[in-house]
């Protein structure tokens, strides 16, 4: 088992075969959010996400979710799919017991590893797993264990209970500057805002438009 992070992800590919070059064959997807862009609030929901009866992670994602998806707090310029599998994972369904032959890659993380605003095959995970089946026989499997705003302590938890039951060969950790605030701090600010809401007597969507007037983006 192997457990590296995601900094060092293309030194992997690159190194990790010895075989000519590797030329990527994959499609990063990058947008600019502001480009051209008039400030909304999202059009769906985003309530892909529910409290967890485990207390590190305090919250995991909705099994057999389906909805489009265009921003958390502010309307993005392209409409994706967040689709949730039925163990919980922004994933297709992967069988337990790994396939013959299959190397096996746990992509461990948050809203990075999770791909907020692109579809699945857009995900550096399965960009990932595209080129090295094209480049790097024999057959590869990548598994997104990520769910957004998950700090250090959950993302070692998550792959604890939802990860390591598919035998991962490789494990990939995504580790952002966000990780060094623990969650119950961030639980906490959301609290604040909260509390800010109810004092104001607004709904989360009043409040939102009202900040961005405030900060001269509307």
């Amino acid at each position: 088992l192997v457990i590296i992070e995601s900094l060092i992800l293309v030194y992997l590919v690159k190194n990790l075969f010895h075989t000519n070059p590797f030329k990527p064959t994959g499609k990063i997807v990058y947008f600019n959010p502001y480009e051209n862009y008039k400030w909304e609030l999202p059009t769906y929901s985003t309530h892909f996400m529910k409290y967890s009866e485990n207390p590190i992670l305090i919250y995991e994602l909705v099994p057999n979710f389906s909805q489009p998806f265009d921003g958390t707090s502010i309307k993005l310029n392209r409409i994706t799919t967040i689709k949730i599998n039925s163990d919980g994972l922004r994933d297709v369904e992967h069988f337990i017991n790994k396939p013959k032959d299959v190397i096996r890659i746990a992509v461990v993380g948050d809203s990075h590893e999770f791909g907020m605003g692109v579809e699945l095959e857009e995900t550096y995970s399965k960009v990932l797993e595209k080129m090295l089946n094209e480049e790097c026989p024999p057959k590869y499997e990548t598994i997104i264990l990520a769910v957004p705003g998950y700090d250090i302590w959950q993302k070692i938890e998550f792959l604890k209970i939802k990860g390591i039951k598919y035998s991962p060969d490789i494990i990939i950790i995504g580790i952002g500057i966000d990780d060094l605030m623990n969650s119950s701090k961030l639980l906490e600010l959301h609290e604040i805002e909260r509390r800010k809401i109810r004092e104001l007597n607004l709904t989360e969507e009043e409040y939102k438009r009202e900040e961005y007037k405030r900060i001269g983006q509307v």
